[in-house]
């Protein structure tokens, strides 16, 4: 489901102009960055809008503060679609003139979004019920997704906003949607707007499903005796998977002994294989196995 549109909610991003964004720009000067995730990105509308805001809040001071947007989505054709930036006449409908002046450029009877905006954003594919969250976060916008979840997907989701958010973050949710699934690591700020803030104690990471990415993310387990006599029944047919599975055991450990890091993704820049310097290296702490790197990585590199 992909209803979604500039500004949507008027009131929502005049209060994220006027009260939030200012103060997370002036705490952000002190740390360095700006980091804020549009979850549910659909086709980039919000995130987008967004973008302007703050590219308005600094003016000309944007370049001296680093800022990522990530948008996400499940979606691969909405985040192709983001990531290009065109939009119909139709969807720029009620946008004050100047501010489409400032950010877009006509293209072919279209509307391109200018590219000190687009720089602000990085688009990419996530799904909430199984990737990894991002980092350091100062704002999360997930706004008209959880109402679609199973209650075990809602809290999933959240435990993801929970890790994610500095401490004093915000949490901007649908209006029909609530963090009640877990409640301790929230506090709501503006009720009205459904606008909540990080609080308690720190969240551990939330556990999801593990991809199998190939034989490097497999532990070697040692063989008990049942399941040794079980394969020397099955005959000679099981010698060529036991063989393999050896081979992929010395070479995981060949590329761990490697004082160069090395890692292997797939055509989406999903992390298949990942060795001990490459994860020092990048600065990885967890396995990362079926991540996108380009998400993983620091900003700074």
């Amino acid at each position: 489901i992909k209803v979604t549109e500039f500004f949507r909610d008027p009131e929502l991003f005049t209060y994220l102009r006027d009260h939030v964004l200012p103060e997370l720009v002036s705490e952000a000067r002190e740390r360095g960055e700006l980091r804020i995730w549009s979850a549910g990105c659909a086709t980039g509308e919000e995130a987008y809008t967004l973008a302007m805001l703050v590219s308005d809040l600094l003016g000309d001071d944007a370049a001296e503060l680093p800022v990522r947007i990530f948008a996400t989505d499940i979606a691969s054709d909405a985040v192709e679609f983001a990531r290009r930036g065109i939009y119909t006449q139709a969807a720029l409908e009620g946008l004050p003139p100047d501010l489409i002046e400032r950010h877009f450029t006509p293209v072919d009877g279209a509307f391109e979004v200018r590219k000190q905006v687009r720089s602000l954003v990085v688009f990419g594919e996530h799904d909430l019920g199984n990737r990894a969250p991002f980092p350091r976060i100062d704002l999360v916008l997930c706004r008209n997704v959880l109402i679609y979840f199973t209650p075990e997907l809602q809290r999933r989701a959240l435990q993801l906003f929970a890790y994610s958010l500095r401490h004093g973050g915000y949490l901007a949710l649908g209006k029909a949607e609530t963090v009640s699934p877990l409640p301790e690591y929230f506090s709501l700020e503006q009720p009205r707007l459904k606008i909540f803030r990080r609080a308690g104690a720190p969240a551990p990471i939330p556990v999801g499903r593990v991809l199998s990415m190939g034989p490097l993310t497999r532990p070697v387990r040692r063989q008990n005796a049942p399941a040794a006599a079980t394969a020397r029944s099955l005959g000679s047919s099981t010698q060529p998977a036991v063989r393999e599975a050896s081979s992929s055991h010395h070479a995981a450990r060949l590329l761990d002994r490697l004082s160069t890091g090395t890692l292997t993704v797939d055509r989406d820049y999903h992390i298949r294989t990942i060795n001990t310097s490459a994860r020092h290296l990048l600065g990885i702490h967890t396995t990362a196995i079926g991540e996108d790197l380009i998400h993983r990585m620091d900003p700074a590199l």
